[in-house]
């Protein structure tokens, strides 16, 4: 809860009951639960040390009996542990019925473009829609999947996509697993615009199926590129730092769809290190470490 942004409107997103002010009810759960467990995991190194960064202002809220002495002994007893995904094999299966269908008024060849994530302020909706009607702006061909669940109340911004975009939308809304997998192995690039994120399953799964991702040069991101399946340029050209630079990649991979691809063949690769079959092992291992009360001072190696 303590590294999560707060929407820019106080009646909106998780902390609209407390007019935009940060609950540190939840923060002090989560902090009483470290103190009471025998190891800590966090599911990216960005996540640890975002909670470590923020944890002390935490504490000092309390005038007294503040536990700032705690901080070292919770490090100690915490690592990495990211989230398992599916990494999916290539769909052999005949197209089902109720598959998203094309619509015959686009270009059945432009390449398919998925935003996969919640439908949450902290995702940057409005950045998302920007950055769409530049894209279109340019002249570059492309389909559009916006797909996520969307809990309690959605983001305007997702409703002027949909009226945007409606010609080449080819899917509006939650994806169930047997759409939303032929929408992941179609896609040819996938992006995110977010401002908050602490793993980015979405993104992963699309890097999976070989889809080239166009990503913030920040949050969990640049971790997710860290294998050495990633060449440097394939690094490079999937990390934006500015809005300008994520319009301009997501223009070139669109139209350079040869060279994304071989890219994207790299993020593949480097996406199965994050597939649960292989992520178990190092969850087995954690596990068996806290159940023979092993040092906590040394936590087993990770995928990461």
């Amino acid at each position: 809860q303590l590294p999560s942004p707060l929407p820019a409107d106080p009646g909106s997103g998780p902390m609209r009951r407390q007019k935009g002010e940060r609950d540190h009810h939840y923060a002090f759960i989560n902090y009483a639960s470290m103190l009471a467990a025998d190891h800590v995991a966090f599911n990216s190194r960005f996540h640890h040390d975002a909670w470590f960064e923020e944890l002390p202002r935490f504490l000092r809220h309390f005038p007294e009996y503040n536990e700032l002495g705690t901080i070292d002994a919770l490090r100690a007893k915490s690592s990495v542990l990211p989230v398992g995904i599916d990494c999916g094999d290539p769909l052999v299966e005949p197209r089902p019925a109720d598959a998203p269908a094309a619509n015959p008024e686009r270009a059945a060849d432009a390449p398919l473009l998925i935003w996969n994530q919640r439908w949450e302020y902290d995702k940057n909706p409005a950045q998302l829609l920007r950055a769409l009607r530049q894209l279109t702006d340019s002249g570059v061909a492309f389909r559009l999947a916006i797909c996520g669940q969307a809990f309690g109340e959605v983001p305007p911004e997702f409703a002027g996509l949909e009226e945007a975009f409606r010609d080449r939308l080819v899917h509006f809304g939650f994806a169930e697993a047997p759409a939303y997998r032929l929408l992941l192995e179609e896609a040819a690039v996938t992006f995110s615009t977010a401002t908050h994120e602490f793993f980015g399953i979405g993104v992963l799964e699309a890097m999976a199926r070989g889809t080239f991702a166009v990503l913030p040069d920040r949050l969990s991101y640049p971790e997710l590129l860290s294998g050495p399946d990633v060449s440097e340029p394939t690094r490079r050209r999937c990390l934006y730092a500015s809005h300008e630079e994520l319009v301009e990649t997501l223009v070139w991979s669109l139209q350079n769809t040869e060279q994304a691809t071989r890219m994207g063949a790299e993020l593949a690769r480097n996406a199965r290190r994050f597939d649960a079959t292989a992520v178990a092992l190092f969850y087995d291992r954690l596990f068996d470490q806290v159940r023979k009360a092993a040092p906590c001072g040394k936590p087993p190696p990770t995928p990461l």
